[in-house]
């Protein structure tokens, strides 16, 4: 960041220096300092800002690292005391399988972040029914749907739905926005999945009947939790994953936003993905 500012005031050294020797009123240069050292000190906070998002956003990545990690040290030691109790193993068994899966999609999550900014994600577009990829997201979050008693309802269009793009992508937008709406969901409430043609666009919607989201706090629901604050640290969320959908939609040509009416009134997130037109039987996704 040192750097970074040296380089700033050595440029505005310059300009002011190229000022003089054009023979420009003292007035000019005074007020071209003043514009530079205004300049300057806005991007040396901006880097402080960014210094700061970088610390936090460090500091809860370790803290759901280590929230993780706790349930698999507890089993470990409950496995010592099992007594060869093949329900007991097998419910210790889970815990560990669950929090290792969780840990595995983080760091995943981590290296797709690595790959998009250095321009080394590459998407294997193909037709895909989005029929077909939302029914292999809403099993993936099955488990979790039956584990906090939520309701999932699904309103789809009755005709085809066809977009381009990868559908191991698509279903993982899927997933973590199902997986999102499921977390911020109370137990027994309910998630709504749709999907319908809307012009030269597939509309998919997922709604939520939980806690919702401060107007303040809806510009940045994408960003890693560095840019919204406490309401995720608390929870430990690294962001990761919606931001990442984001960025995924965005690759396949659409756009992804968040809407909510406020505390306590759910949330929605809408998809919209350029659809196609398919002759028949084209444009249906294999399974993977």
């Amino acid at each position: 960041m040192s750097a970074v500012l040296s380089i700033v005031r050595h440029t505005s050294d310059i300009v002011l220096a190229w000022f003089r020797k054009e023979g420009t009123t003292r007035d000019e240069v005074e007020s071209a300092r003043q514009r530079a050292e205004a300049a300057l000190r806005e991007a040396e906070a901006r880097l402080h800002q960014a210094d700061r998002q970088h610390e936090e956003f460090l500091a809860v990545l370790a803290h759901e690292l280590r929230n993780l990690l706790t349930p698999i040290s507890t089993a470990a030691q409950l496995l010592k005391y099992t007594d060869q109790d093949p329900a007991r193993i097998r419910a210790t068994s889970d815990i560990i399988g669950r929090q290792v899966s969780h840990i595995t999609r983080l760091f995943d999550d981590l290296l797709d972040v690595s790959h998009m900014q250095d321009g080394r994600l590459q998407l294997d577009l193909s037709p895909q029914d989005i029929k077909t990829v939302l029914s292999e997201a809403i099993e993936q979050v099955r488990s979790t749907l039956a584990e906090r008693h939520q309701q999932l309802e699904l309103e789809l269009d009755d005709d085809d739905i066809v977009v381009i793009g990868e559908y191991a992508r698509l279903v993982q937008v899927f997933v973590t926005l199902l997986s999102n709406a499921a977390r911020h969901t109370p137990p027994g409430g309910q998630v709504v999945l749709s999907a319908h043609a809307a012009g030269q666009s597939a509309e998919m919607c997922v709604r939520g009947n939980g806690a919702g989201i401060v107007p303040d706090a809806l510009p940045h629901v994408f960003d890693p939790i560095t840019q919204v604050g406490p309401a995720k640290a608390q929870r430990g969320e690294s962001g990761l994953g919606l931001m990442l959908a984001k960025k995924l939609v965005q690759l396949h040509g659409g756009t992804v936003t968040s809407y909510s009416k406020g505390p306590g009134t759910g949330s929605c997130y809408t998809v919209l993905l350029p659809q196609i037109e398919t002759g028949g039987n084209d444009g249906h996704a294999n399974s993977g």
